[in-house]
């Protein structure tokens, strides 16, 4: 044992070279000052604020970790905001480049502010199922693909008004007719009420003869009844029919259309003046 040998009752002794290393560094940086360092090992990091270094690599803030390559110092990170800190607390002063890389591993996006992952957002390409309907809120989506809604609804859609726009269904009900048949009852007049589920902006008659394989007792012409005149009472109109297939004989046939009774008030009562019809067929229209 030598005449001088340090015993160790505290900490090893390599955190007390450590410690020693740091001691001794401070002590040649305060006598360095604004002095660059003249042994510069290559790849070191440098805590660095002389700003004749830092504004000729481009950098204007404060502090930055430079780095000696070769024969020149290099920028490595803005010592106080620029790098990515792992704890979540140093925002980015500036856009962050990706360099065409991945963003993986995100947690699904709970805020107006934060990143989306791929399975939240539809694809323009349309490879993005949909889990859930969409709420168009009255505003638009456009995609360059088609978009698969994987059986899912697209709800609260802005009414169409250009024809290559999507259309709701009240805009399809509104404009598409309603048609079926009706099957008349009673002595002349025979009438037949006819609930539509709404008040026709007009609506179009046909009255047959069922049973018939030719042409006798069927209407010739169809005639258009409009709501104008059905708001106020009943609209007559006279229809042509071919009584005879052989030998045409057309004779006069009035038809009676009006509102139908009750409440609500949907729909219309049918009329026509001829024992022999027994069927009305029907096309109205909002």
């Amino acid at each position: 044992m030598g005449i001088w040998t340090p015993q160790n009752l505290g900490d090893p002794i390599s955190l007390i070279v450590q410690k020693d290393d740091a001691q001794d560094e401070a002590i040649r940086s305060f006598e360095r000052g604004g002095t660059e360092p003249t042994s510069k090992p290559h790849g070191l990091v440098w805590s660095c604020t002389n700003t004749s270094v830092l504004s000729g690599l481009g950098f204007s803030g404060g502090e930055a970790l430079v780095r000696w390559v070769t024969t020149g110092w290099a920028l490595f990170a803005d010592a106080t905001k620029a790098q990515i800190n792992a704890g979540g607390t140093v925002p980015f002063a500036a856009d962050q480049s990706m360099g065409n890389h991945r963003l993986t591993n995100l947690q699904a996006s709970g805020g107006a502010s934060h990143a989306v992952r791929q399975d939240q957002v539809l694809l323009l390409s349309g490879t993005q199922a949909m889990a859930g309907d969409l709420d168009m809120n009255g505003n638009s989506l456009l995609a360059d693909g088609g978009i698969d809604l994987d059986g899912a609804g697209v709800t609260n859609l802005a009414a169409p008004t250009d024809a290559a726009d999507a259309a709701t269904k009240g805009y399809v009900d509104s404009v598409a007719p309603k048609l079926g048949t009706a099957s008349l009852t009673g002595s002349s007049p025979r009438t037949v009420d006819i609930a539509l589920g709404f008040t026709p902006g007009r609506i179009k008659i046909w009255a047959e003869a069922e049973g018939t394989t030719d042409a006798a007792h069927k209407m010739t012409l169809a005639q258009w009844f409009e709501s104008g005149s059905l708001d106020v009472n009943e609209v007559r109109k006279t229809f042509f029919v071919n009584r005879n297939s052989g030998s045409p004989t057309l004779s006069e046939v009035e038809v009676r259309v009006k509102r139908r009774g009750g409440t609500p008030v949907l729909g219309v009562t049918v009329e026509v003046l001829d024992n022999t019809f027994d069927t009305v067929r029907y096309e109205a229209y909002r």
